[in-house]
């Protein structure tokens, strides 16, 4: 969960629940919290909220900034949107349909979540370069937004709520 930060004496424990935009979970996240390096935010420790981070939705606002740097195309039932070990060279953004992450390091390849309109795909390996770690593959037609690798770099640095929101997902799900 993203959370503003408490004055420096508050007891990390003793917080309340805080409202949160997640999709097909509770809308209350609670847990052990620690200072990430984003001013203003907190990360938790905690592996249930890790996936509360992990899996944001964003809003109408977010998703309009992002469409400035990238472009709409059309996906097709059981289209690979992505694959694992491919370079990981773009974020989609879902805007109708869905999208499945893949997990296909194991021996029977298994679905890790399944992402609607608002989620996005991405992991550290956007920022750093890194092969992908998972599949993406379309379960029901419907567009996605496609940000290209350089095009995210200049996101993170020219809009800071978007880069909150992006840089502590993708920090989540390296976590989980």
């Amino acid at each position: 969960c993203l959370q503003e930060q408490p004055p420096a004496a508050t007891n990390w424990s003793e917080l309340p629940a805080i409202e949160t935009r997640r999709s097909s979970l509770d809308t209350t996240c609670q847990g052990a919290a620690r200072l990430s390096s984003t001013k203003g935010f907190s990360m938790s420790l905690n592996t249930d909220d890790l996936l509360w981070q992990a899996f944001p939705v964003l809003s109408e606002r977010e998703m309009t900034l992002l469409r400035a740097f990238g472009d709409i195309h059309a996906t097709r039932v059981a289209e690979v949107v992505f694959r694992a070990g491919e370079p990981s060279d773009a974020l989609a953004v879902v805007l109708s349909g869905r999208i499945d992450v893949i997990d296909c390091s194991d021996v029977d390849e298994h679905c890790i979540h399944s992402l609607g309109p608002g989620e996005f795909t991405g992991e550290l390996g956007l920022l750093t370069g890194q092969a992908r770690l998972f599949s993406c593959v379309a379960r029901e037609a419907g567009e996605v937004l496609t940000v290209p690798r350089a095009r995210m770099q200049e996101v993170i640095a020219t809009i800071p709520d978007l880069s909150d929101v992006l840089v502590t997902t993708f920090a989540a799900r390296r976590g989980l």
